[in-house]
């Protein structure tokens, strides 16, 4: 399972999973929303706030509506900024797994090819 495949269709990736785990294939997650998003705040002391207003509101997070608790997200999401790897970064690191990749890919029977692109 790669998290490419996740991307491209959710819903797909997790029957998949609940198949080989011998579980009911019928669950369909809702995949709208993000969660956990990676990047740099694009404002700190927004970023602090929304920290702060994590920590106290811990407690009561899973006791609050799912649709509150959405909003907090979109608003914790809202603040988050893309952080993407230099080109040459990005190279080097293919040029370094480069061999990796392509045994990978032939162990595999898969194509990865779009892992070798800049």
């Amino acid at each position: 399972m790669f998290y490419d495949d996740f991307t491209r269709d959710p819903a797909r990736f997790i029957r998949d999973i609940c198949a080989f785990i011998g579980v009911s294939t019928n669950y369909e997650p809702d995949t709208s929303m993000r969660y956990n998003i990676s990047g740099a705040p694009k404002s700190q002391a927004l970023n602090s706030a929304i920290n702060a207003g994590r920590r106290a509101a811990a407690p009561i997070l899973p006791k609050l509506p799912k649709s509150v608790y959405r909003t907090l997200v979109k608003v914790g999401n809202s603040n988050i900024e893309r952080v993407r790897l230099a080109p040459k970064d990005r190279a080097a690191l293919i040029d370094l797994y480069r061999d990796d990749i392509s045994a990978l890919q032939k162990l595999l029977g898969r194509d990865l090819g779009t892992w070798l692109k800049v």
